[in-house]
């Protein structure tokens, strides 16, 4: 299971029924995924065996995960899953000094480190605009990508 608190957010994530998958059925092997987000009284979302993930997204985000981790994703790559219930973003090392937009980095701070912006769509009598946005750092990249090779290993 991946749990992580994430500047006061709980996140559990436990993925079930993961199966290796190629070209030819990479559209067939949904995994049951049982969820938590929660934070003291105002947020407690869940969900239990729900299929928001094929086996090949969690390929997919496992892959990215690691080239981000390991500085070759060099564009801010968007994983947008078949199920709407989760996005992730991924931002690649970034050296603020060639941002025009910003006109002082304070010494010391001109890197910008890798991030993972986790998107979770709410419902309400089917998926809505509303969203849940989580950051996670590298510490907590290394820790969902890390669950996910031990999903992909089993």
């Amino acid at each position: 299971m991946f749990e992580i608190n994430a500047r006061g957010i709980e996140i559990k994530l436990q993925i079930k029924g993961y199966k290796p998958t190629d070209k030819d059925n990479w559209y067939n092997d949904w995994c049951k995924c049982d969820y938590l987000f929660s934070s003291d009284n105002w947020l407690h979302y869940h969900g239990e065996n729900d299929e928001v993930l094929l086996s090949y997204e969690v390929d997919q985000l496992e892959e990215a995960c690691t080239k981000l981790l390991d500085n070759k994703l060099t564009e801010i790559k968007e994983i947008v899953c078949i199920e709407p219930d989760f996005v992730f973003k991924l931002y690649p090392q970034t050296d603020l000094r060639d941002n025009p937009k910003i006109i002082y980095i304070r010494p010391g701070h001109e890197i910008q480190d890798i991030y993972l912006e986790w998107k979770i769509f709410f419902w309400h009598d089917g998926i809505t605009k509303n969203h849940l946005s989580i950051t996670l750092d590298r510490e907590e990249i290394v820790k969902l990508r890390n669950y996910l090779l031990t999903l992909i290993n089993q």
